[in-house]
C-alpha cells in the first residue's frame, strides 16, 4: 500500500515547527523591532562605558581597537546595530552572551541618539500600530497562522500513523 503524499512523516514535523514558530513570534516583541528610546539612554551611557568605550572611546571617536560610532550612529536601521551587537561584526566580539537583550538594547539607543550628528530617524509606532511594528504582522494573523499550520502537523500525524 503506497502512503500519500499528504501523510508523509516528513510533513508533520514541518507543519508542527511552523506553527510553533508563528506562534512565538506572535507573542515575541524583540528590541531590535522597538524604536530608540530616549529613556534608556542613560543606562545605556554606564553599559557603554563599561563594555564598548575600551575599543570605541568613550565619546565614540573610536581608537586602534575599534571603529568610529560617530559615523555610524545615525546610519542602518536599529536592527542592524542590535545584530551588530549581539552577534559581532568583524573584529568587534559578539556580546550577546555577556549582555541581556535589555542591556544591548539600552547601548544601541545610547549610541544612536549620543553620538549622531543627526539621531538615527526610528519612529514610534501610533497606538494602532504596535503589533505590526513589533512582529511585521498583525498578532492575530499569526495567531491564526500558528494553530492552523500545528493544527495540520497534528492531523497528518495521526493520519501517517493509521496507514
Amino acid at each position: 500500500m503506497t502512503r500519500s503524499p499528504v501523510s508523509s512523516p516528513v510533513l508533520s514535523p514541518l507543519f508542527s515547527l511552523f506553527g510553533v514558530l508563528c506562534l512565538v513570534l506572535a507573542f515575541a516583541a524583540p528590541a531590535w523591532a522597538q524604536a530608540d528610546d530616549p529613556a534608556e539612554v542613560e543606562a545605556g551611557q554606564a553599559i557603554y562605558e563599561s563594555n564598548c568605550a575600551g575599543c570605541h572611546a568613550m565619546d565614540g571617536t573610536g581608537s586602534a581597537a575599534g571603529r568610529p560610532l560617530t559615523d555610524v550612529a545615525g546610519e542602518a536601521e536599529r536592527a542592524v546595530h542590535i545584530q551588530s551587537v549581539t552577534e559581532g561584526k568583524g573584529v568587534m566580539p559578539a556580546f550577546g552572551e555577556k549582555l541581556a537583550e535589555e542591556e544591548i538594547s539600552a547601548a544601541v539607543s545610547y549610541v544612536r541618539i549620543g553620538f549622531a550628528s543627526t539621531p538615527a530617524e526610528t519612529p514610534a509606532p501610533e497606538a494602532d500600530d504596535t503589533e505590526l511594528a513589533r512582529t511585521g504582522v498583525e498578532t492575530p494573523v499569526l495567531l491564526f497562522v500558528g494553530v492552523l499550520l500545528l493544527s495540520i502537523g497534528v492531523a497528518f500525524n495521526r493520519s501517517s500513523r493509521r496507514v
